[in-house]
């Protein structure tokens, strides 16, 4: 990132500072770009506009963008299931969930929170241990918060 630049201005419209003008330029000719500066804005603002948090930019010893996902139905469900029952089984939060297809409720509900860090297995060196248990994260317990 620019040293003329903070991260909160690239928020708003701010004037671009390409590290290849030479580039930026030529993407800008062929259409690739609409305007320059205007990118991490877009972004921002595409994200807040599908109901998503404002991603974070991040300058330390490189440059990154965190995005957040949305949380699906299936995983709010699964979020709120576990809410009330700390540690359970794959049996009790589909029966309290009223599913029957275990495949399903492992690719649509445990699967997707997972991958997003929302639950945790009690035996996590062992996927498959007869006595599998789920947890919230407290990534988790905040999304819970969120959705009250």
């Amino acid at each position: 990132m620019p040293y003329e630049l903070t991260i909160d201005e690239l928020y708003a419209a701010h004037r671009s500072i390409p590290a290849n003008p030479l580039i930026a330029e030529a993407m800008y000719l062929r259409g690739t770009i609409e305007r320059m500066g205007t990118g991490t804005e877009e972004l921002a603002n595409l994200c807040i506009e599908k109901g998503l948090k404002k991603p974070e930019f991040i300058q330390d010893s490189g440059f990154r963008t965190v995005l957040y996902r949305a949380v699906t139905e299936q995983v709010t469900k699964l979020l709120l299931a576990l809410n009330t029952e700390m540690n359970a089984t794959t049996a009790n939060l589909m029966n309290k969930l009223n599913l029957k297809h275990r495949p399903t409720f492992i690719y649509s509900y445990i699967k997707p929170a997972l991958e997003q860090g929302l639950i945790v297995l009690v035996y996590p060196d062992s996927p498959n241990h007869p006595q599998q248990r789920y947890r919230l994260t407290e990534k988790g317990k905040i999304s819970i918060l969120h959705l009250k």
